[in-house]
Parts: C-alpha cells; structure tokens; sequence
C-alpha cells in the first residue's frame, strides 16, 4: 500500500471519496450509458489523525469537528498522486478560476461554458450531456455543486 504524502504508515486513516456513475444510479444514467455499465473515479481523499479520539466523541461532537474543518483533504498535486499510486482515475479537472460566481444567473453561466458535455462516457451509445461540475477554492475553503437540472429549474421557475 502506498505512503500517504502527508502521515507515515499507520499514523493516519484515509478517507476516500468515489463519485459512482452509470448503471441505474441516477436519472441522469442514460446521459453515461446506453449499456446500464457502472464506473467510478476518486473524487476525493480526507486524512483522518488521532483516531482513537474520534471514537470517544459524541455524534454531535464529531459533527462540530467534521463542520469545523477536523479532517484535512488532500491537495491537488497530493490528490493526483494518491490517484497515480493507487491506479485510481480522478474525476476530469476543467479549469482553474479566480473566483467562483456570486450569483445564480453568473453560475450558470459559468457552467454552460465550462462543460458542454460528459467527459466520462462509458459506451458509444451514451447521450453525453454533463450533469454539472463541482467547484472549489484552491484552499478549499469554498465547494460547490452546480448542476444543470438546477439552474434550468430555476430559469423555468423564475422566467
């Protein structure tokens, strides 16, 4: 198994975030597969210390510390590393931006020329429209989920 870059073996827990997709998971599915195929990327990695304190703490403690940064993620050169040891695929980066939109109408946007399309058809017969796209902060200190069903929503919604 392969050093973590941030703990030595045996000092740490990695936490690992798979975004699973095709099959009859979601609605959106059909948009990665006409054949029902299954596939996942890693997402993410979170590095958990003092674990034998984690196992004394409440539900409600544990959540006060989870909201309150407790666990530390990896970064992206550690995220892609992780992925490269471990053979895994990671979830397709697009761009890097100075700042994530403040509005709604300026999210959108944001999405629409961002990702036109899957990058992560699992077969030839697949409708490959994108769901959306997370965004985060270089520090991480933001994270977002904007996806196309919403917006579109709320256009409907609010026209």
């Amino acid at each position: 198994m392969p050093e973590s870059p941030v703990f030595k073996t045996g000092e740490w827990l990695n936490v690992v975030y798979l975004e699973l997709y095709g099959g009859k998971i979601t609605a959106a599915s059909k948009q990665y597969t006409a054949d029902q195929k299954v596939a996942w990327r890693l997402f993410d990695v979170a590095i958990l210390t003092d674990i034998a304190t984690l196992f004394e703490k409440t539900l409600q403690q544990i959540s006060i510390w989870r909201e309150n940064g407790g666990q530390s993620f990896l970064d992206e050169p550690q995220l892609s590393k992780t992925a490269k040891d471990y053979g895994f695929e990671l979830t397709p980066r697009l761009a890097t931006v100075a700042s994530l939109p403040t509005s709604i109408k300026e999210a959108h946007e944001l999405l629409q020329r961002m990702i036109s399309k899957t990058y992560v058809a699992l077969d030839a017969g697949a409708k490959g429209r994108a769901e959306g796209i997370v965004a985060r902060t270089l520090n991480r200190s933001a994270i977002a989920k904007l996806r196309f069903e919403d917006y579109e929503r709320y256009a409907q919604r609010y026209k």
